[in-house]
């Protein structure tokens, strides 16, 4: 099952996948609203959501059918409503439903969504148990339809010199799940955060936490008497991830870093997975290297994540981990 933003191509399936799930709840109607009747949102998707900036997502299932739908609509720049949640009754209980919220959540917590509000008639019997199950609160029932909401509190960022055994054994897991190149056990990712935080002088560790859950973690290693700062790990849990932890974390490590009178942050970023995610691997990185730095392309490489932040390529360790796979050097100026 893949959630995708919605596609035209798609709009005679999604239609059918609509009045599957309508006649599947109708049944449990009053007489008036049992039949299913096609929307006008739904019949152009484009005009009512697409072009006012709002957003439609579609679950595709292994046979490239729909399986589902749902649509946010932003209603200021605190606030979205979530519309048309419909899955088709055969794909019920298969985490669709939870496919499709995530991505709107992790729209949401992209462009600082503090609350999503809900609304469904009563005779939508699994809509409740589920939204309840997923933290969203009753906020009123008029007639018969009940309103929920979820409000979309912030992780806190703390130093990791606070948290628990448990919590670092949650971060260590983090790092041995999101970069096994580096650290492949438990093991070897416990030793690392204890000799970074406590054996090491001078480095910061920072962690995101929310509800006693570690959710990622980033450090800062000094160099050059303090002037400079290295970002040494980042790692994000898995399942949180484009949900703007990872911007939170390096603004958040980058600021200790500037506290500290760091006046440059940097870190090396391996393009090391087969067969190459960047422009500078499996090339000659001796010839007419200034060209390849200038038109250098992260494809999907973490080193993307970091040049919408701000950083710039300033250097490449060529063969770093093997012939073509290169350590790749990003910089930004913090004063």
């Amino acid at each position: 099952m893949k959630i995708i933003e919605y596609s035209e191509k798609y709009r005679d399936d999604m239609l059918f996948c609509y009045l599957s799930a309508k006649d599947a709840i109708g049944k449990y109607a009053p007489e008036a609203y049992r039949a299913p009747v096609l929307k006008d949102d739904l019949l152009d998707v484009e005009a009512h959501y697409i072009a006012k900036g709002d957003k439609f997502w579609l679950a595709i299932d292994d046979d490239n059918r729909v399986a589902g739908m749902i649509a946010a609509a932003v209603l200021n720049e605190n606030e979205l409503r979530l519309h048309r949640l419909f899955i088709k009754p055969d794909k019920k209980r298969h985490g669709t439903g939870s496919k499709l919220l995530d991505a709107v959540e992790k729209f949401a917590a992209s462009n600082n969504i503090k609350k999503i509000y809900t609304r469904f008639a009563l005779w939508y019997q699994d809509a409740e148990p589920f939204y309840t199950a997923k933290g969203f609160k009753h906020v009123r029932t008029e007639k018969h339809l009940k309103t929920m909401a979820k409000n979309l509190t912030a992780s806190q960022i703390v130093n990791m010199v606070e948290l628990s055994k448990e919590q670092l054994l949650q971060a260590a897991q983090i790092l041995t799940d999101e970069l096994p190149l580096g650290w492949g056990s438990l093991k070897d990712a416990m030793e690392e955060i204890d000799m970074r935080l406590f054996k090491e002088k001078g480095n910061t560790l920072l962690a995101a936490v929310k509800n006693d859950a570690v959710l990622g973690f980033v450090g800062i290693l000094p160099h050059y008497n303090g002037k400079v700062y290295e970002i040494h790990p980042l790692a994000v849990r898995r399942d949180v991830q484009g949900r703007g932890i990872g911007t939170t974390l390096v603004a958040a490590i980058e600021d200790a870093a500037r506290g500290q009178g760091g006046l440059t942050v940097y870190l090396g970023t391996d393009d090391e997975k087969e067969p190459g995610q960047t422009s500078l691997a499996n090339v000659d990185l001796y010839d007419n290297f200034p060209n390849k730095i200038a038109n250098f392309a992260a494809g999907d490489h973490q080193a993307a994540f970091y040049l919408k932040m701000g950083y710039a390529v300033v250097g490449v360790v060529p063969d770093a981990n093997g012939r073509g796979k290169p350590d790749i050097m990003l910089a930004k100026k913090l004063l």
